[in-house]
């Protein structure tokens, strides 16, 4: 299946590689592991809490995308390399609907 896609964004910049995508996601996921612990209670914190987290799951979810669809490698070594990312993307969307549902409320 050949899939056009585009070379530049909306906003006239290149678009990551698969390699830059992939860095870029375990970064943020790194971020995510160790910041989603230091999160405080209280009123603000909750909806300021809620919005990290949507902008964060949302961020890695389209990197993991742009991962896998500018891929010109060996679909072998891609998923080998972006394995822990592709058993994220439950939890991410898991985070994220709670977010929204959180938020919404």
């Amino acid at each position: 299946m050949n899939i056009k896609i585009p070379k530049k964004s909306f906003y006239g910049l290149k678009l990551l590689t698969s390699f830059q995508s992939t860095i870029a996601a375990y970064f943020l996921l790194v971020f995510y592991i160790v910041f989603i612990n230091l999160i405080g209670e209280g009123k603000h914190f909750i909806l300021a809490s809620n919005l990290f987290i949507l902008i964060l799951n949302s961020s890695l979810l389209v990197l993991i995308l742009n991962s896998i669809l500018q891929n010109q490698r060996k679909i072998s070594i891609s998923i080998l390399v972006n394995m822990p990312l592709l058993f994220f993307i439950p939890v991410s969307l898991r985070d994220i609907f709670l977010a929204i549902k959180s938020i919404t409320s």
